[in-house]
């Protein structure tokens, strides 16, 4: 990070947000940054890994930076220009690896994925709604379901059971990626980007 940011943010798939603020929340609160935990971007490697089925967790910028104003793909993108922040460096090792040491103290991986379903109720226009409250409530009572599965073989520490139900997971997961999530574009204006 460079010298001057106040924001960080975690990029993660809808599911692990729990499980993410849950690890390093408090210790982000007591930090130099301001965080916000996020989706996955478009722009960043992590959307290409959940489109295949494996949800991640990358560093983000937040909701603001002074790196991307100034440097970011620039003749200023050195450590001449723009200094290293030892101070929010080391915030950003010690969040990180609290994470993987969360994240590896687990057997069976902790999704949640009530959260994507409620992500999908909340983008359905007032119209669509009704048409969807029966499907609505039978993908809830499921991730319900699969989530006290989720607490159950954790709890249990049996190994196979894990490894058998993180294939499942997966399988949901990336069931949710292929029926919910694709790219819209944008209709941009060049003149207004400075482009002609």
């Amino acid at each position: 990070t460079v010298e001057g940011a106040e924001y960080k943010g975690i990029n993660c798939a809808p599911e692990l947000k729990k499980f993410v603020k849950s690890s390093v929340g408090e210790m982000n609160k007591a930090g130099k940054f301001e965080w916000s935990y996020n989706p996955p971007s478009t722009g960043t490697e992590d959307f290409m890994w959940a489109r295949k089925g494996i949800p991640a967790i990358v560093c983000a910028d937040g909701d603001a930076t002074n790196y991307d104003d100034r440097a970011y793909h620039s003749s200023y993108d050195s450590w001449e220009y723009t200094p290293l922040d030892e101070e929010g460096y080391q915030e950003l090792v010690d969040t990180f690896g609290k994470l993987v040491i969360d994240l590896d103290a687990c057997n069976v991986r902790p999704m949640n994925f009530t959260a994507r379903i409620k992500e999908f109720e909340n983008s359905l226009s007032e119209d669509a709604g009704d048409q969807f409250d029966e499907t609505l409530a039978k993908a809830y009572d499921a991730a319900d379901a699969f989530s006290a599965k989720i607490d159950e073989v954790e709890k249990s520490g049996d190994k196979d059971a894990a490894v058998e139900l993180n294939k499942q997971i997966q399988e949901v997961y990336l069931a949710f990626e292929d029926s919910l999530v694709g790219l819209d574009f944008m209709d941009v204006n060049c003149e207004d980007r400075n482009l002609m």
